[in-house]
């Protein structure tokens, strides 16, 4: 069922910084292992799903800096068509995320700012 409440939140950090890496993964399921992952150099792309807030998770990372799209009001099936649209993303950034998400549910998305 859609929801048009569909929300996207972003949130950035630097992985050597140990305090803003413990905010940026508090509200993350399994924040703890997503940290220890950044911390050990990872690159790429984490998904985490939170069924009870409808939120879908998604960390880039280039072992430097993290990034984390949170995308709230969908259900596990559109989490899951936004990660497959999040494989055409070459470079990472707002705009060819937000298009990947429009994609995935076959509408636009109200940004909230």
């Amino acid at each position: 069922m859609p929801d048009a409440q569909v929300r996207i939140f972003h949130a950035a950090c630097r992985i050597k910084d140990k305090r803003a890496l413990a905010a940026f993964v508090a509200p993350i399921p399994e924040g703890a292992d997503v940290a220890t992952k950044l911390r050990r150099g990872f690159s790429g792309l984490l998904t985490r799903y939170r069924d009870e807030r409808r939120a879908a998770y998604y960390v880039v990372s280039d072992g430097k800096v993290a990034m984390c799209w949170t995308v709230t009001g969908i259900s596990s099936d559109e989490a899951a068509a936004i990660l497959s649209e999040c494989d055409s993303i070459t470079e990472w950034g707002d705009v060819p995320f937000n298009e990947a998400v429009e994609r995935a549910l076959g509408r636009p998305i109200q940004l909230v700012q």
